[in-house]
């Protein structure tokens, strides 16, 4: 039996549901989906750290659409990033993002476990938090590889300092009804399960997971996420933290060589 991530972290993901017909249709995805953004806006715990992985790279790509020319189901992400001691919003934050396609390639690295481009940029890039500690990245759904479930890595950046490195998770239901459909049903990749997911174990199964919602019966149509981080501005995090707790050492921005799947 697989398991589906409670909507109760220590890390409470914002999102909201307008009118979710797909949910009302099927009562599928009614357990997650139906919340309101008044009750979590006010959410400013410390995210865990979780490791940054083999396929992060030092680029300088500030753009709020990350798809360039990928194909899947389009996803909006709006970030809020806030003290996770004061509760204040952080304006000014630079948020990285970076994820595999719909097929389970990223792009920039070419090896044995990852056969994309060196030089292709897709699906990674940066966004910087407006006076309200709030930016959006656009973007598709992102599919999965082997020995790694659906997962999106985050990066956040305060005053030059790398304080937060993190992964989202999502539903295990909403993930089959995407991959389902074209092109990430052409996949020769293994799907893992998050009960079966190595990070989202090491993290003691407390990082958050990203709830998304869609206002139509047609996933195509596209998705959309609202997700609180709660951050510590002081601290430096470290790309090698694999638990749910806060990091303590510093973390140096070199490109990772990719060795693992994570």
């Amino acid at each position: 039996m697989h398991k589906t991530p409670s909507i109760i972290y220590s890390l409470t993901a914002l999102f909201f549901l307008v009118q979710s017909i797909y949910g009302h249709e099927t009562g599928q995805f009614e357990a997650w989906v139906k919340r309101t953004p008044e009750s979590v806006c006010g959410t400013c715990v410390l995210s865990p750290e979780l490791t940054e992985g083999p396929y992060y790279l030092v680029e300088d790509l500030v753009r709020t659409n990350i798809t360039e020319d990928r194909v899947g189901v389009p996803l909006s992400i709006t970030f809020t990033v806030k003290d996770s001691t004061t509760c204040d919003i952080i304006s000014g934050a630079t948020i990285d993002i970076w994820h595999c396609d719909a097929v389970g390639v990223y792009s920039g690295i070419n090896n044995n476990n990852n056969k994309g481009s060196t030089t292709t940029t897709y699906l990674r890039g940066s966004v910087v938090t407006n006076s309200s500690g709030i930016a959006t990245v656009y973007t598709i759904f992102p599919g999965y590889y082997t020995g790694r479930v659906t997962h999106i890595h985050v990066k956040v950046h305060v005053g030059g300092n790398v304080i937060h490195t993190g992964q989202m998770f999502f539903n295990d239901t909403l993930i089959s009804a995407v991959t389902a459909s074209s092109p990430y049903s052409s996949t020769t990749q293994q799907r893992m399960y998050l009960d079966n997911d190595s990070v989202w174990e090491a993290s003691g199964e407390s990082a958050y997971d990203l709830p998304t919602f869609t206002q139509t019966s047609d996933l195509s149509q596209g998705l959309e996420s609202f997700i609180v981080l709660g951050v510590t501005p002081t601290n430096s995090s470290s790309s090698s933290t694999t638990t749910g707790s806060s990091a303590t050492t510093t973390s140096s921005a070199t490109t990772s060589t990719p060795t693992t799947s994570t």
